[in-house]
């Protein structure tokens, strides 16, 4: 797994603003439950590649600061949607 390590970590990182931005879109659109099995992908995928990382640590503080942006992105959305 070591080969693809490095490209996976690539995809997730460039993945990160695509989920950020669709937290807001749910928020604008009042969609929670529409936004967890993203969410949930995303995490899986991340934690899955960080087990097999050698610097996990590489894929988990850009996790727990995209599910932190995307929790913000998403009361934002709900609060100017109201």
């Amino acid at each position: 797994m070591g080969n693809l390590t490095v490209p996976l970590t690539y995809a997730i990182w460039a993945v990160a603003p695509i989920v950020a931005y669709q937290a807001l879109l749910a928020g604008l659109e009042n969609a929670g439950p529409e936004l967890l099995p993203l969410l949930a992908a995303y995490a899986v995928a991340s934690v899955l590649v960080a087990m097999a990382a050698a610097q996990p640590m590489a894929l988990i503080a850009p996790f727990l600061a995209v599910s932190a942006l995307s929790v913000f992105l998403y009361v934002i959305g709900r609060r100017v949607s109201k």
